[in-house]
């Protein structure tokens, strides 16, 4: 399989194509709330389901015959929306899924994908958009491969995006590890963001609460506007502007981190931990820090960054009490809590910090769970360790609901 490279550019489109946009863009909500009616209708009356093929033929021979305005969006365009649909009912048969629900014109994310002729000018800094045309956009870096499809996003704030796919027809390296592998374990909090068993600490960029202050001062000024007002909407927009800012300044410290923890550390293999991150998000003194931490998508980027460089990635269950247990001596501490963020072994007499002891945990479980044969990395789903620590670590365990202490920085055992 070969691999495929996502590029996010910001585009400036002028007025005339931000226009297009949007109306692309409405076209294809339209169309995707019709065939939902026309799917879920189908099913009710005859019990009948439709592929992607007939919502095709009712877009082309029925839909755009009742709204010829629909003609206004690339037909590949409209055939996208189908193919979302189909996709989402089958996620829901699955019940991997709710039933699909109506996108509404203010809240739906609006976006349009171009399965073809899309093309990105590096030299002329600028991106052909079917259906709009030449876009003037800022190429900070060169793709590589043939491109595939091209998504258009344009947020609340008035701002647009172009995500770019590209195949560059290779295949993704197989991981592999030597004899003495070096592996480096992540243990996630909120004081530290991450600390490593390598010795490497990433702090917290906090983004959410160094802006705290200044959105809610600009959503209490956005309550008392009148709602569709030219202040309402021009507030409006300062407000998601400012809710994009946060989160792209915590993406890049995430990409940043995650970056360095897979190639720069040079480490054959990646051991993180497998947090209940919809647990953790129940505890209401803590769920704001956690959402801003945004272990989801950290583990996310560790993933797909493993895959890009090759490196082997272990994720450690979540019952595997990496705070607890010494990494000198193997003693387990049954009395530790979230408040203790130092702690000292009553065995072997060796202080350990909380996070850091966690990170040296995981790095010895991750060598422990390595199956090694003809030099292919097997990473299991399950790994296993010494069978007294196992024994241990489950009769100790303890929920993270269960865990609600006031004071605490860190929302797993």
């Amino acid at each position: 399989m070969h691999m495929q490279k996502a590029y996010r550019f910001r585009l400036y489109p002028t007025d005339g194509e931000m226009q297009q946009m949007i109306r692309i863009i409405g076209c294809c909500r339209f169309t995707y709330n019709r065939l939902l009616e026309y799917c879920s209708k189908s099913y009710k009356r005859r019990g009948e389901s439709h592929t992607s093929f007939d919502l095709n033929n009712f877009i082309c021979h029925t839909l755009k015959k009742a709204y010829p305005w629909l003609s206004d969006a690339p037909a590949q365009t409209l055939q996208c929306v189908s193919a979302d649909l189909s996709a989402a009912f089958k996620a829901f048969f699955r019940k991997d899924a709710s039933y699909p629900k109506y996108k509404s014109r203010r809240r739906s994310k609006k976006s349009f994908r171009i399965p073809q002729r899309g093309k990105v000018d590096t030299e002329g800094n600028r991106i052909y958009v079917q259906g709009v045309g030449w876009v003037n956009a800022v190429i900070h870096r060169t793709p590589i491969g043939k491109p595939k499809n091209i998504t258009v996003t344009v947020n609340p704030s008035g701002t647009a995006y172009a995500s770019c796919l590209f195949d560059d027809a290779t295949d993704a390296p197989v991981p592999s590890v030597p004899d003495n592998p070096k592996v480096v374990g992540v243990d996630l909090n909120l004081d530290r963001l991450a600390v490593c068993s390598d010795g490497s600490d990433y702090e917290n960029p906090r983004t959410l609460k160094q802006y705290e202050k200044k959105l809610k001062h600009l959503q209490r000024m956005l309550s008392k506007k009148k709602k569709g007002s030219d202040n309402w909407m021009k507030l409006k927009r300062e407000v998601s502007s400012l809710y994009e800012k946060i989160a792209d300044i915590r993406n890049d410290a995430i990409h940043k981190m995650t970056k360095r923890i897979v190639c720069d550390s040079q480490a054959d293999a990646i051991v993180a931990e497998g947090l209940n991150v919809s647990g953790m998000m129940r505890n209401d003194k803590l769920s704001k820090h956690i959402q801003d931490a945004s272990f989801h998508e950290i583990r996310r980027q560790i993933e797909y960054k493993c895959l890009w460089y090759g490196k082997a990635l272990v994720i450690a269950d979540r019952f595997y009490a990496s705070s607890r247990i010494c990494s000198a001596c193997g003693w387990h501490n049954d009395g530790l809590t979230l408040r203790d963020r130092e702690w000292e072994c009553p065995v072997c007499h060796t202080k350990h910090d909380r996070d850091r002891n966690a990170a040296l945990n995981l790095g010895s479980f991750g060598l422990k769970a390595l199956a090694r044969d003809a030099g292919e990395v097997k990473p299991p789903e399950k790994p296993s360790v010494d069978e007294s620590r196992v024994c241990t670590c489950i009769r100790s365990m303890v929920s993270v609901n269960e865990e609600k202490e006031p004071g605490c920085t860190r929302g797993s055992p």
